[in-house]
């Protein structure tokens, strides 16, 4: 019985510190005001290497064996400034500027989804 407390304490004690490790790297991967021409990304997969994009919007990806310009995820025009969030994979890329308006990307481009909504108005949406 103590053995399954301790391995229940254990899984819970990592939970929280992987929970408090990503809350710190979101908040640390899109910077616009730092030097140098990458700001930020945040979408990885094993096979394509990391997304990272350019201080104009640009999205490169890389790998082993160099730097791959990836013109059809580049950021929306003018959004690169607005970037809070960004996270994804191959298929899908999630972005939620300043003003809490979702973007995703998909292979088809960049749309946007509108902002959160209001409070009082979630009732009215879709979802759990």
């Amino acid at each position: 019985m103590a053995k399954s407390i301790f391995y229940v304490s254990l899984a819970l004690l990592c939970f929280a510190a992987a929970y408090q490790l990503g809350a710190e790297r979101a908040a640390a991967d899109w910077t616009p005001r730092v030097s140098g021409q990458i700001v930020g990304g945040d979408v990885f997969t094993r096979n394509s290497g990391s997304l990272w994009f350019s201080r104009s919007g640009e999205a490169w990806r890389l790998r082993s064996n160099g730097w791959l310009r990836m013109p059809s995820q580049d950021l929306p025009e003018g959004l690169i400034h607005e970037v809070k969030f960004l996270l994804g994979d191959d298929s899908e890329i999630h972005l939620i500027t300043t003003s809490d308006v979702g973007f995703v990307w998909s292979p088809e481009g960049w749309f946007e989804v509108g902002p959160l909504p209001h409070p009082e108005s979630r009732a009215d949406t879709a979802g759990p």
